[in-house]
């Protein structure tokens, strides 16, 4: 047998939990029965002993009997003062009885333990005497009180519960019983006391008539019930179903996972309809990948790879594909991929072309060098036969100098010899293969007028001559001037791209017939356009 450490009801001793008030019997007090053949413990309902196979009730019953066979003689105490004695023991009896049930008392209604109160604390005590409403709440079987989902420590059929006016989620709960209805709505006016009653059924006495019918707008979508594969396909209707809270989700190959629902069944004999959308997947590849250097690939302006981008993609329409920037190149213009059908597969293969970078210079030295494709060739240009005749076969007409005040070298182009023509400069250079001239190249032209006048002239005119591939760049170039006034030396740029041509180009500066002063070169520059 077996104590209820709470309300002290005798329990059988195989019970888990007290058969009056629902408390587990884990730590309950356990009465034991010993043989008095062997004097072995036994259980307290037990009817014969588990060692000796000895008769336990029958001597249960013997030892009852003798004891009330047994008489107390007091024949030396007489009967008044036996009275006198008894009446003692009765009223320490009783008094004992009366503390004890205050102590009882106490403990199912509030500790009284001795704290200090604060003014606020104590306002705040007088508000909720004053204001709070009583709720009896009752049941055909005693179970724990929750209100709002939290437990209040409280059980059935007890005391009442004190509670502020407004709205609150009423339930009971027993394990092994289910409740119908699950909760039930509570709205409490000021000082109106309230009566609840909820109805407790053992899960094992009831028969479950709730149906739920679980639909999708295709077929064949396997179920899930609380995350656990049922078996079952849409559309299926699900018996039996218990009162409680349910995760239906479902999926199919080839469609996207929809997200789950809850679902709340309450009461008994009810139906219930779940339906869910599932959306086809429709699958795509998409290929990126740059040439003849590697760059990064964003997608959809987010980072995702460098060179080579390849993934496999779901229900995707289109994608913008950009490029960032490598040193030298020009950046790709962005993309658009769109996908139209199933299992669409796309590659782009996108080209890094070079940038133009040539570059002649004299350095401070006096030596000229050149980066990329270019040459420069000094000479004379032959006005009647309009060619230029390089130096080394017609003498020096050009002279290599130094500004002091500016500290670069340059090369002078100097007096026209007689019978050779103007003294020039022939600059020649290669465009990349399948370069594109809407690219917009340009040139940027370092060269001065000087304040020297050539011999037996009295003015200046520093009009010179800038062809490219044989047509004028300007009908009338006139250089910067001049190069020994305090000025920032800066350079002069000017558009190429209806001037050059596949393959090898030309350049030529040269003085002309009215040309009477020097001309300073210093370095020349061919590139693209950053606009």
């Amino acid at each position: 047998m077996k104590i209820c450490p709470k309300c002290k009801h005798r329990n059988l001793s195989e019970r888990t939990e007290c058969s009056k008030c629902g408390v587990e019997l884990t730590n309950a007090e356990e009465k034991l029965l010993i043989c008095k053949s062997c004097g072995t413990e036994n259980s307290y309902s037990a009817k014969r002993c588990k060692k000796c196979n000895s008769d336990l009730q029958e001597s249960g019953t013997e030892e009852k009997r003798k004891r009330k066979r047994k008489k107390h003689r007091n024949s030396g105490i007489p009967s008044e003062v036996r009275n006198i004695f008894t009446a003692i023991l009765l009223a320490g009896f009783v008094v004992a009885t009366v503390v004890i049930l205050l102590k009882t008392t106490d403990i199912f209604s509030s500790k009284t333990k001795t704290k200090t109160v604060t003014s606020e604390q104590a306002k705040l005590e007088a508000e909720i005497k004053n204001d709070s409403t009583q709720v009896f709440i009752t049941s055909n079987i005693d179970a724990e009180v929750f209100i709002n989902g939290v437990s209040t420590t409280i059980y059935t059929n007890r005391k009442p519960l004190r509670l502020l006016p407004g709205s609150y989620k009423v339930e009971v709960k027993r394990k092994g019983y289910t409740v119908l209805p699950t909760y039930q709505e509570l709205l409490l006016e000021p000082k109106k006391n309230e009566k609840m009653y909820f109805e407790l059924k053992s899960i094992e006495q009831i028969v479950w008539r709730n149906t739920l019918k679980v639909t999708s707008n295709t077929k064949r979508a396997k179920i899930f019930l609380n995350n656990k594969d049922s078996g079952q396909f849409t559309d299926n209707v699900f018996t039996g179903i218990e009162a409680g809270i349910y995760t239906i989700g479902v999926e199919k190959q080839g469609f996207g996972k929809p997200q789950p629902k809850e679902i709340q069944i309450i009461g008994n004999d009810k139906e219930y309809i779940l339906n869910f959308d599932l959306a086809k997947i429709f699958k795509s590849t998409i290929l990126v990948k740059t040439i003849p250097v590697e760059g990064k690939i964003f997608i959809n302006g987010s980072y995702k790879a460098t060179g080579t981008y390849n993934e496999d993609l779901e229900n995707i329409s289109s994608l913008d594909v950009s490029f960032g920037e490598v040193a030298g190149y020009i950046t790709p213009e962005p993309k658009t991929v769109f996908f139209l059908s199933n299992n669409q597969k796309e590659e782009l293969v996108v080209e890094y072309k070079q940038k133009i970078k040539l570059k002649v210079e004299v350095l401070p030295s006096g030596e000229t060098v050149n980066v990329g494709e270019i040459k420069l060739e000094k000479g004379f240009y032959d006005s009647v036969r309009q060619n230029f005749i390089s130096e080394t076969k017609a003498g020096s007409s050009t002279k290599i100098k130094k500004s002091e005040k500016h500290g670069f070298s340059y090369i002078e182009l100097g007096y026209h010899s007689e019978g050779m023509g103007e003294a020039a400069i022939k600059i020649t250079f290669d465009l990349p293969k399948n370069y594109e001239l809407k690219r917009k190249p340009i040139i940027r032209l370092w060269g001065y007028a000087t304040n020297s006048n050539f011999p037996f002239t009295f003015s200046n005119n520093s009009k010179m001559g800038l062809l490219i591939n044989g047509q004028s760049l300007k009908w009338k170039y006139l250089p910067l001037y001049n190069l020994d006034e305090n000025k920032i030396l800066d350079y002069e740029e000017y558009d190429l791209a209806r001037f050059l041509k596949q393959g090898t180009n030309e350049i030529l500066i040269r003085t002309t017939d009215e040309t009477t002063c020097y001309y300073a070169f210093q370095k020349l520059e061919i590139t693209e356009s950053e606009k």
